[in-house]
């Protein structure tokens, strides 16, 4: 399997062992763990590795999807995609080893094709925390670099015309950091956090946002919201929901979107409208849900089941309707894509085996 990168770039050769040798792996573990349902391709083992590993998915212009993940039992950051090499028409799935170090919770984003990742190294040894890194082939090769120290978690990172946004939880505040402010971190909330933010921003609106559960780890609070102009000043906050919130995740079109697990409740959904927050009730399932839009508007959602597998929702506007996307009882954390009108279900498939890792099932 030949090695491959974005925008249609050869790997350099340094790296071409390590991408060849992971991919390799990969293949030798493809027998599927995951159980396919009605509606859903059979999931796709596309990266063997032990322990649940954390991940994030970005679909870049040409329809390509990229996962960077945890290795899981193996050190360090990975890189997952089925972009195309130079010259070959057929796109196939290659893995590439990006850092070698205590890496963790990786956030991912792409502008014009390019990776962005924003990460938490830790002390291998005492496994603090060392701080916000970066890695990146915005210039052709990859690049890893630290960008803020400090006991610093969870980075959320949004990229837009080059620059990287990036919120994170740093004790009992919520942090941002940027390439644009010469990486000097801000404080967007003092008194938080109750879980991982999510950054986002509105083109239409030149507004970045984060959202966040407030409160803290041990006595979360309600879903808020911190935000202000891409040309700097102060940031102004709003409250989503007032229930504690363990986790949200969300995108931005022309407001703010977001789905979250509500304590004791399950997962909405909400949107901003006119000042206010209407929110909708999908399902009684906990977890960080994931949200992706479709070319006419619709919505579909993603999340774990009490059971153990994934369930998919399609959110119209005056209609709700559920999927079972998995039937394993050991699968969790999805993501979702949509590529070309049908989406993509990105998750953990983690029993024990040597099926467990990272799969991926396509809509039908």
């Amino acid at each position: 399997m030949s090695s491959r990168f974005l925008g249609s770039r050869r790997l350099p050769a340094s790296r071409l062992a390590v991408a060849i040798g992971a991919a390799t792996l990969a293949i030798a573990l493809a027998a599927s763990s995951a159980l396919a349902t009605p509606g859903w391709s059979t999931p796709k083992l596309r990266f063997a590795a032990r322990f649940g590993p954390v991940h994030s998915t970005a679909v870049d212009s040409q329809g390509y999807l990229h996962i960077v993940a945890e290795g899981g039992a193996a050190p360090g950051l990975w890189y997952i995609s089925n972009a195309p090499a130079d010259g070959d028409p057929t796109p196939s799935w290659f893995v590439l080893q990006l850092t070698n170090k205590e890496d963790h919770n990786p956030s991912l984003a792409i502008f014009e094709d390019r990776i962005y990742v924003a990460f938490e190294r830790h002390d291998p040894g005492t496994l603090a925390s060392k701080g916000i890194w970066t890695v990146t082939n915005k210039t052709g090769t990859f690049v890893v670099k630290n960008r803020h120290l400090g006991n610093d978690h969870d980075p959320s990172i949004t990229a837009k015309d080059g620059d990287w946004h990036v919120s994170f939880r740093q004790g009992s505040a919520l942090k941002y950091i940027s390439n644009v402010g010469g990486w000097a971190a801000e404080t967007l909330d003092g008194t938080c956090c109750g879980g991982p933010s999510a950054i986002m921003m509105a083109d239409d609106l030149l507004t970045f946002c984060a959202a966040y559960p407030d409160g803290s780890p041990s006595s979360p609070g309600g879903l808020r919201t911190a935000c202000r102009s891409t040309g700097g000043g102060a940031w102004s906050h709003d409250t989503i929901d007032g229930h504690p919130t363990a986790s949200v995740s969300g995108v931005w079109t022309d407001v703010i979107r977001v789905v979250f697990d509500r304590i004791g409740w399950g997962t909405y959904y909400a949107r901003m409208q006119n000042a206010a927050w209407p929110k909708r009730f999908i399902s009684d399932d906990h977890g960080r849900p994931d949200l992706a839009r479709y070319a006419n508007g619709n919505w579909g959602v993603v999340t774990t089941r009490s059971s153990g597998n994934i369930r998919f929702t399609l959110l119209e506007p005056t209609a709700i309707s559920h999927q079972q996307v998995t039937s394993s009882m050991s699968d969790f954390a999805p993501e979702i894509v949509v590529v070309n009108g049908k989406a993509r279900v990105i998750f953990n498939h983690a029993e024990g085996g040597t099926g467990d890792g990272i799969y991926v099932t396509k809509q039908l």
